[in-house]
């Protein structure tokens, strides 16, 4: 080794956050291809030392959450503390000679998903980050060095990670953000071109698919929307938010939009899961008395500003539904929309749920999810027509899951009540009468069916698709379980809303307001577009019916050649 390196491996790399430091950290990843071994060590004791800043690591339980081969586990473990690694690629946790996993296992792509819960050697296990085998409130430190960008939902793994966090611990986690130099990894720096590009770019000139490949084992992560979801999270408060490689007087980087997405080489984010000793407390979920507010006409708002709100946000609104109608729209309505991209359709989508809002779709993908054992990759909640047009372009299987008009409208009043009831009632009918054409070649289920009938949905899907997703587990311990991920990813995604007002499951509270919206949906001035809305939904009522029955039928036949 040479004499350079030799210097870097005595030097406190993490103890000052300086500048002899960030050329310490160059200098070893100028060498990652040829000595490895040096550079993951280095960065490995540096990641401890900067926990280490904010909480003691001697005697507490850390999970190293697609830790690869370990090296970020053996560095906790030397500082004292109980860390198991959770990895979901069984190649990663081949163990070698003395319980050492091999560098050689290392390189395969983060998406990969197995069973959870699987124990391996060396304090190992083998779980999907996306739904780890920890009960709540499990880890004093839950870490995650350099994966969000290999993940296709960063908030939903970060949400995890809060979850098996105990009150007041904390979680790490550092990505390579997208406009970052080294945001495209190997395909660098054509990505600034776009990920599809890029990639195809590199397998034209070297013949090999890139490791890291867009849309399939690399997305695009930005700094500003994982901010501003810490900020607004009522589970956790940031500690802080650094350039991970830089000095610290280059933390004012982080405060600057635009710029610190291409200056920023590497985020680091650290954050606490708030508890009890700072005061906070899961939202009461009581009666609401919310009762006064209807939905009411703009002539009744009482103040030209409040009047101006309102045309503003009716103005945006439509202009998203006209982005939503065609396919070739759909990226940039994307762009605009909370959490957009990562419910878009990529190559790895095995399954799109959609349907108007308030209709089932959450409980239909969670469910799906739950029985497949998360190893479905899921695309739903994009709640417009393109999303579907596209799914069935492109030939990936597509649940479209319907809802009366009344109750799916008197929910969405309930969710959102800054809108008119006209104006909900002509959305319900321009996203379902545009889906006309495409019915027959949808799987439409009902709001009843998936609500109540989980299993024979996914039989359905099966037969129609060829897939082969385990049954749901209907029993009601489980339900249960899924309506409280719902709710936790409801309150950590939305944390200024009520989730006994919005969040997509049954709750008791709100029931005296959705009377009211009921009521606002049947005035007589509503008469004529509530028939046209029902109108459309007895039609897919209709084309659901015939699909179950023609099931029905092909079960029949199959049973009677068995028999005969």
């Amino acid at each position: 080794m040479n004499e350079h390196l030799e210097w870097l491996r005595g030097y406190p790399v993490g103890s000052k956050q300086d500048l002899r430091r960030s050329v310490a950290l160059y200098r070893a990843f100028k060498t990652e291809q040829s000595d490895p071994d040096n550079f993951y060590q280095l960065l490995a004791n540096d990641a401890v030392e900067q926990v280490s800043r904010h909480v003691p690591v001697r005697g507490a339980t850390v999970l190293d959450v697609g830790g690869g081969v370990g090296y970020s586990t053996d560095a906790f473990r030397e500082a004292g503390a109980r860390c198991v690694l959770v990895e979901p690629e069984v190649q990663a946790l081949q163990a070698g000679r003395d319980g050492v996993v091999t560098k050689e296992a290392a390189g395969t792509p983060h998406w990969v998903a197995v069973a959870p819960g699987r124990t391996v050697s060396n304090g190992s296990i083998i779980g999907d980050g996306f739904c780890l085998p920890f009960a709540d409130n499990t880890a004093d430190i839950s870490f995650s060095s350099n994966v969000l960008e290999h993940v296709v939902d960063e908030r939903s793994f970060v949400t995890e990670l809060v979850r098996v966090t105990k009150p007041n611990g904390l979680i790490y986690v550092s990505f390579t953000n997208w406009y970052s130099p080294w945001g495209g990894h190997e395909t660098r720096p054509w990505h600034y071109l776009g990920g599809e590009w890029s990639a195809n770019r590199y397998r034209r000139r070297t013949g090999f698919d890139p490791v890291h490949h867009f849309g399939h084992s690399l997305f695009p992560v930005h700094i500003g929307p994982l901010l501003r979801w810490a900020q607004r999270s009522g589970a956790v408060e940031i500690l802080e938010a650094s350039p991970r490689y830089y000095p610290s007087w280059c933390r004012g980087l982080v405060k600057v939009p635009g710029l610190r997405e291409v200056a920023t080489w590497n985020l680091l984010l650290i954050l606490r899961k708030k508890g009890p000793a700072t005061g906070v407390s899961p939202a009461p979920r009581v009666e609401q008395t919310k009762t006064e507010v209807p939905a009411v006409s703009e002539s009744e708002r009482p103040t030209l500003l409040s009047q101006a709100r309102y045309r503003g946000r009716w103005l945006l609104r439509h202009g998203k539904s006209v982005l939503g109608r065609e396919p070739a729209l759909l990226p940039l309505y994307l762009r605009l929309t909370p959490l957009g991209t990562s419910r878009r359709i990529s190559k790895s989508t095995d399954l799109v749920v959609e349907g108007f809002p308030r209709s089932g779709n959450t409980f239909t993908s969670f469910a799906i999810d739950d029985a497949s054992g998360h190893e479905l990759s899921i695309a739903s909640h994009v709640h417009q027509p393109s999303q579907i047009k596209l799914a069935l372009s492109r030939g990936v299987p597509t649940v479209f899951v319907v809802r009366d008009p009344l109750s799916a409208l008197a929910s969405y009043l309930v969710y959102d009540q800054r809108f008119s009831a006209s104006s909900v009632i002509a959305e319900y009918c321009s996203y379902h009468r545009q889906l006309v054409p495409y019915a027959e070649r949808l799987l439409v289920c009902e709001f009843e069916e998936v609500t109540t009938q989980m299993p024979s949905v996914i039989e359905r899907i099966n037969q129609r698709y060829s897939l082969r997703i385990p049954p749901f587990d209907d029993d009601p311990s489980n339900v249960k379980q899924v309506m409280a991920r719902i709710e936790m990813r409801h309150h950590l995604i939305h944390p200024g809303l009520d989730p006994a007002q919005s969040a997509a499951t049954p709750q008791l509270g709100r029931r005296n307001v959705n009377e009211q919206m009921r009521e606002a949906l049947l005035d007589p001035s509503n008469a004529t577009q509530m028939q046209k809305a029902q109108e459309l939904f007895e039609y897919f009522r209709a084309i659901a019916s015939g699909q179950r029955e023609g099931l029905s039928r092909e079960t029949a036949a199959v049973q009677l050649q068995v028999a005969d």
